[in-house]
């Protein structure tokens, strides 16, 4: 029982932390303003008959598209090591230096990297199936079976 509390206890904690709330509110935030984006593109596009002039609000809706996507949290070191596993690019955060891309030790850093997101990942799932696993010897026992 001491177990499954502490069990309890971890997977409570890790939970909490990921703070899923905050981030359903930044995707959305990010949904409204790409939402925005989209509609002052399209009217754009009917309403403006001078080219140069649609071209500058192109432009700017382009930094302020891009400007959304760099503020909103899309992917992980480790996503970008899977998708592609050969390269480094300078501009996404890691803890890979581009000098060890080649090296021995790069490849184990961009390894570390994937399977350390792969294990936070699965963590709740893990700690969820122990304790329906520890759970269901503890209900046995009081039930009497």
């Amino acid at each position: 029982m001491v177990v499954l509390g502490i069990v309890t206890l971890v997977v409570s904690v890790l939970v909490t932390s990921a703070q899923f709330q905050v981030q359903a509110e930044k995707f959305f935030h990010a949904y409204r303003s790409l939402q925005k984006l989209w509609v002052a593109s399209d009217l754009a596009t009917r309403s403006l008959a001078d080219t140069d002039e649609r071209n500058k609000r192109a432009d700017e809706i382009d930094r302020d598209y891009q400007s959304v996507l760099d503020d909103t949290d899309n992917h992980s070191p480790a996503d970008f090591f899977k998708a592609f596993p050969g390269e480094i690019k300078r501009d996404k955060p890691s803890s890979v230096d581009p000098a060890d891309r080649l090296s021995v030790v790069g490849f184990f850093k961009r390894k570390l990297i994937v399977l350390g997101s792969n294990i936070f990942t699965f963590l709740p799932v893990l700690g969820s199936t122990a304790l329906l696993l520890l759970l269901t010897p503890a209900v046995r026992w009081l039930v009497g079976l």
